[in-house]
């Protein structure tokens, strides 16, 4: 794999998520969905990029990253049901 290509997605699978915090801070729901459906997508390419290397047997390195996707998600759902009030 390209290493520009590595860095660009790990660097984005760890920022996009502060999209969303972003967007509840401004409260804007249009900036808030689209970077909610931004983090999706490039969380999902991250995992299918490298999903190769955690089958091989590289746990350990991903086992910070498997953490954060958790936190990431938990944020995301509590952000988004602060932005459009759905509580």
């Amino acid at each position: 794999m390209n290493a520009i290509l590595a860095v660009v997605l790990i660097s984005m699978f760890i920022l996009a998520p502060l999209s969303i915090m972003l967007a509840v801070a401004k409260d804007n729901v249009i900036i808030l969905i689209v970077s909610t459906i931004v983090t999706t997508i490039v969380h999902t390419t991250f995992w299918v990029t490298f999903g190769q290397y955690v089958a091989a047997g590289d746990r350990e390195i991903f086992s910070l990253a498997i953490i954060y996707e958790f936190v990431t998600i938990c944020g995301t759902l509590a952000a988004v049901i602060e932005g459009l009030e759905l509580r």
